[in-house]
């Protein structure tokens, strides 16, 4: 599971210090690259983008989507793992 942030001006790669705009560019590439590279692994995974927010945003890719749970990143993380069926430890 590929869990990425919706390429919303301000709200991605705000520390790279770049206008909000090429910062969006940057990580939408970033996402892209990431998403073509899984894709190349399908016959050994499955591969799911999972969002902070419903996006249109790399449509292109036919893999499932899902939306993230609220909260911090390891409660997404847990959740996410939970929904798929992770085996416990």
């Amino acid at each position: 599971m590929l869990f990425a942030k919706a390429p919303v001006p301000g709200r991605v790669k705000t520390r790279l210090g770049v206008d909000p705009a090429r910062a969006v560019e940057l990580h939408s590439a970033f996402v892209r690259q990431t998403l073509t590279m899984l894709e190349s692994l399908r016959n050994e995974a499955d591969v799911e983008l999972s969002t902070d927010e419903p996006t249109p945003a790399w449509s292109e890719f036919s893999v499932p989507r899902s939306v993230q749970h609220p909260g911090q990143l390891g409660e997404r993380i847990y959740f996410a793992l939970e929904k798929a069926g992770a085996p416990r430890r």
